[in-house]
């Protein structure tokens, strides 16, 4: 790779961190409540797990908490996919309104989003994209950073343009091959930057405040990968016009 490669690849890395810059700059507002609502939902989560621990301690029913742990970690994971299924959903709409300078009612397309019919099927290739990619993790950790990187974009294509599970790993797939090695470093630049935040974050604030900004940078993050999807890929017709249906 020469230096004329570097320094385009570099200039592409800063484009992008700027377009993530200006989208939190103008959709700041409707961010942090997304990230709010992911902060409530772990803060819900802690709650339960409280109460089902002086539950089992003030009975001594050690044996039904293993039952009941497993039972718990089930629902939680469900709705974990459930939720952050809604959230991405929720990002990926205010990521394109913002590229696209359109106003943007968050109230209206909260409603328009929470509903089983468009969540099940991006949480069901949220699911399968995550089982089948940890499934090349038996292989090595390297087939599993591959094919990690390959499937990046397939929660995004199936909110963006309504192609699910297989469909949206192929299309994800075809977006990467030939440029993985950048989408690679494109990703490990943004979270390390992240990472380098959070930690000098972490040592100003106390864990409160801390823990609602990591919610805050973990919607960060997934706004810098959605702001490098657009940059690749143009949206579908045929979800536009559903949607404008």
């Amino acid at each position: 790779m020469t230096k004329k490669d570097l320094s385009k690849h570099a200039s592409s890395v800063l484009d992008l961190f700027m377009q993530t810059r200006e989208i939190i700059k103008k959709q700041w507002k409707n961010l942090l409540l997304i990230g709010l609502i992911s902060l409530w939902f772990w803060v819900v989560t802690f709650i339960l797990m409280a109460i089902l621990g002086v539950i089992v301690m003030a009975t001594g029913a050690w044996v039904l908490s293993g039952i009941f742990g497993m039972l718990f970690a089930l629902i939680i994971a469900v709705l974990s996919i459930a939720v952050y299924s809604y959230i991405f959903m929720l990002i990926v709409h205010i990521v394109k309104y913002a590229r696209e300078d359109k106003k943007l009612d968050l109230k209206k397309l909260m409603m328009d989003n929470l509903n089983l019919e468009k969540i099940k099927p991006v949480a069901l290739t949220w699911f399968f994209t995550s089982l089948f990619t940890c499934l090349w993790s038996i292989l090595l950790i390297i087939p599993w950073i591959w094919k990690s990187v390959q499937r990046v974009f397939s929660i995004i294509i199936s909110i963006d343009k309504w192609k699910f599970n297989a469909d949206a790993r192929k299309e994800s797939e075809k977006m990467v091959n030939g440029k993985w090695w950048l989408t690679f470093g494109y990703i490990i630049c943004g979270s390390l930057a992240v990472v380098i935040i959070s930690y000098i974050l972490k040592a100003i604030f106390n864990d409160v405040v801390w823990s609602l900004i990591s919610c805050i940078l973990s919607i960060a993050v997934m706004v810098y990968i959605v702001v490098m999807y657009f940059a690749r890929s143009k949206p579908s017709a045929e979800h536009e016009k559903s949607h404008e249906a």
